[in-house]
């Protein structure tokens, strides 16, 4: 089992140990505990059996080491438990353009930035990665199969998308997991956004996506600024953080397996569950890899 440190402050004035957590303020008063915490705070992630090992080396032995974790994820919640599913050896952003590459550096070393030509033409792709894909000039949605097509079963990816006057951070998508992906996500979002109830057009997007397939023109969309750009990126780091473990995405709740729509304009903020898309064959794949439970 491997743990990530929650944000967390401790203090010492020389008496008493004090700690702060997002379960509030607690005092330290076994030596060994405050020991335990000083080596956790040097760490982002930290496996069960290093906590262990440090436990039996510095700690108490009345103490068992189950009591020494339920402390320290439930009742102080200085660790939070991270998938092993999660666990990627690297982190690509592969970009088409759209996104500058002065922005992608402030969340990328620039060794983790990927051309998507470069990339469509590799033979070798990277297994047991997380993918960031910059897709928000994307005019055929077909260009989304491609790239998903070309990704590893073992891969993790993440779209960045614009449609409308809307950001759209996909939810988390393996091919393994059997899950709606990332083109469900798309035709969901422009039924979503372009259905128009008040004139009773049942749905725009019919009329986007054949002037998308035929003329190559995009959805239309808001003008964005660099300053957009930096605020989508700083929500995609909540995405990173949560996979990562890190420790800062405790407060957010952010939840991966979520698509999120960012207004523009208004910053409004939007969760999406995606349901399966006739319009993809995800839903035949799950029925013949799972059978028709839980559909």
């Amino acid at each position: 089992m491997i743990y990530s440190r929650a944000p967390i402050t401790i203090n010492d004035n020389g008496s008493n140990v004090f700690l702060y957590s997002q379960k509030g303020l607690f005092m330290i008063d076994n030596p060994e505990m405050a020991l335990l915490l000083r080596y956790i705070e040097t760490q982002n992630l930290i496996s069960h059996g290093d906590i262990g090992k440090f436990w039996g080396e510095n700690g108490t032995p009345d103490i068992e080491l189950s009591d020494v974790i339920e402390y320290l994820t439930e009742e102080v919640q200085v660790l939070l438990k991270v998938e092993s599913d999660f666990d990627f050896k690297k982190i690509y952003h592969i970009t088409n353009g759209f996104i500058k590459e002065d922005v992608l550096l402030k969340l990328f070393p620039l060794d983790q930035i990927i051309n998507i030509d470069i990339f469509l033409e590799s033979e070798k792709i990277e297994d047991n990665a997380l993918y960031i894909v910059d897709m928000m000039e994307v005019r055929d949605p077909l260009q989304i199969s491609v790239v998903q097509e070309k990704m590893s079963k073992d891969s993790t990816v993440i779209f960045l998308l614009m449609v409308g006057d809307n950001f759209v951070i996909s939810q988390a998508y393996s091919r393994s997991n059997l899950t709606p992906c990332v083109l469900c996500l798309y035709d969901y979002v422009m039924d979503k956004i372009f259905t128009d109830r008040k004139n009773k057009i049942r749905s725009m997007s019919e009329v986007i996506n054949y002037i998308n397939e035929n003329f190559g023109m995009k959805a239309p969309g808001a003008p964005v600024s660099e300053l957009d750009l930096f605020y989508l990126m700083r929500e995609l780091e909540q995405y990173l953080l949560t996979f990562s473990g890190n420790g800062r995405s405790a407060f957010t709740g952010c939840d991966i397996s979520m698509s999120k729509i960012i207004n523009i304009n208004t910053l409004e903020k939007t969760l999406l569950c995606i349901p399966f898309s006739p319009k993809c064959d995800c839903l035949h794949q799950y029925h013949q890899h799972k059978g028709y439970r839980n559909a």
